[in-house]
């Protein structure tokens, strides 16, 4: 579903060039839905070759639309695969970024936050949910972080509640940017049930 969904996200934007980056078990099966979906210029990648693509991109003038399936793989900001990916994805005002993963919701704030930042500048955020988004990141993993803390010495429904209600505070802002499609929501779309 997911790769099938950015395939046509990507025919449909009809960019120059594609760059599908992804773990090495899936590049046969990407090469096979550019073919499919006829996709322009499109180069597979490997997840491990981020730093190649990194010297041969960084300096494109042209636009790229970037498909990075898996992408919780690039959550972690210290990482050096992330900042290589940051710098990549960000090089050009122009380049679109698609991020595939199974589990938006089960990241950290600061997770999600580093995700976000892949596609979006913080202080100039152009999800309708919200201006600046360091700002409200910050305060969010400020109370994550002290809700863990609390946590780990005494795991009460209090703590628990909150971090229900953190959770529903960051569903509710990464929702404009998110396609989501679980047996749970074709459940309530009438032809799908």
């Amino acid at each position: 579903g997911k790769s099938i969904i950015a395939s046509a996200i990507a025919r449909n934007l009809d960019i120059n060039r594609t760059i599908i980056i992804a773990p090495p078990h899936l590049v046969d099966q990407w090469n096979d839905y550019q073919q499919d979906f006829g996709l322009r210029g499109v180069k597979v990648c490997s997840s491990g070759r981020i730093e190649e693509l990194y010297n041969s991109y960084a300096t494109d003038p042209n636009p790229i639309l970037y498909i990075i399936d898996e992408a919780h793989r690039y959550r972690n900001e210290l990482s050096e695969s992330y900042q290589l990916l940051h710098q990549l994805t960000r090089s050009n005002a122009e380049n679109k970024v698609i991020l595939l993963t199974a589990t938006p919701y089960n990241n950290r704030p600061q997770d999600l936050f580093a995700l976000i930042k892949l596609f979006q500048t913080p202080s100039r955020s152009t999800i309708n949910s919200v201006d600046n988004l360091s700002v409200r990141f910050h305060e969010l993993i400020a109370r994550y972080n002290r809700l863990e803390k609390e946590g780990k010495k005494n795991r009460t429904n209090e703590i628990i509640v909150q971090l229900e209600k953190l959770s529903q505070e960051l569903r509710v802002l990464i929702d404009p940017v998110i396609v989501r499609r679980s047996r749970i929501d074709l459940q309530e779309i009438k032809e799908y049930a």
